[in-house]
């Protein structure tokens, strides 16, 4: 190939790209906690209530830790992040831990 595509799907991205993308669907963004968190029971949670929460989280310039810093970012707040990390299915072990709880997207 010469550097050419049809069609690519990726996540958003900040860089100045000579690609031009158009955003076909949104997903929702879930906060993950224990079963025994005061929040285990609701089906909607607002990021005021969770800002002072753990979190675990991708290491930077990964497209839902973009996100999720735009979006506290926009409420005016900032996430405690106490962990980073790569691979989300090691985050379990955390959670299990209840020290922190991290951020998936359907």
């Amino acid at each position: 190939m010469a550097g050419e595509f049809d069609l690519c799907l990726i996540a958003p991205m900040e860089s100045k790209s000579p690609i031009v993308w158009t955003q076909l669907w949104n997903v929702e963004l879930y906060v993950i906690v224990p079963k025994d968190h005061k929040y285990a029971d609701r089906k909607d949670i607002t990021l005021e209530e969770i800002s002072d929460e753990s979190f675990i989280h991708l290491k930077e310039g990964f497209s839902l830790r973009i996100t999720v810093e735009q979006l506290f970012q926009e409420a005016g707040l900032t996430p405690k992040i106490t962990f980073e990390g790569e691979e989300p299915i090691r985050w379990q072990h955390s959670l299990q831990l209840a020290s922190a709880f991290p951020f998936s997207q359907t």
